[in-house]
């Protein structure tokens, strides 16, 4: 019994040693962020990758979670340029052609997450009947250790939600980065 209540008390204190992040989470958060939502101060936890089979896109993904560990809102910027520079956030029915930089589709979504952060309960889209819903742009980037830095701004609509009080339109504005694209 000795034995047990030992590993017990082992495991307890590496828990309580840990930070809040690295208990909750096993993604590799790096960086800041911070945006205005709909008027509101907004500071997620930052996240940026590409994606294997588009080695020249970058993927960013910002999340908030609560006081015990749960995922409760997700935006991500999808297919971002590694470059310095500006790409506007189109409507989902753009069509891709790769051969021309000016139609390739940049990407955005919202969702809000209930219960233990598995099941989403509000989700985000870009207005389709709108041919630019924001814009991502790329200050700085950093080739060699990955860091990037930026500036971003959209509005996304609802596309469901098991909220009634949820907002049928959310404005990011005045959004800013600092990351480092994680392999």
């Amino acid at each position: 019994m000795k034995k047990q209540i030992m590993i017990l008390l082992a495991i307890v204190s590496i828990l309580a040693s840990c930070s809040e992040d690295e208990m909750r989470l096993n993604i590799p958060y790096f960086g800041v962020a911070q945006a205005l939502k709909n008027g509101e101060k907004w500071k997620p936890l930052i996240y940026a990758t590409h994606n294997r089979r588009e080695p020249d896109y970058i993927y960013i993904t910002m999340d908030i979670y609560n006081k015990q560990g749960f995922e409760r809102e997700s935006l991500s910027l999808d297919r971002i340029p590694k470059k310095v520079g500006r790409s506007f956030i189109k409507a989902r029915d753009i069509i891709e052609d790769f051969e021309d930089e000016n139609n390739i589709r940049h990407y955005s979504s919202y969702y809000t997450l209930v219960a233990d952060g598995d099941i989403i309960c509000s989700s985000y889209q870009v207005d389709d009947s709108v041919e630019v819903a924001g814009y991502v742009d790329v200050t700085r980037y950093d080739e060699e250790s990955g860091i990037l830095e930026g500036t971003f701004e959209v509005t996304l609509v609802k596309d469901r939600s098991c909220d009634e009080s949820a907002p049928d339109t959310l404005h990011f504005t005045e959004g800013v980065f600092y990351t480092k694209i994680q392999d």
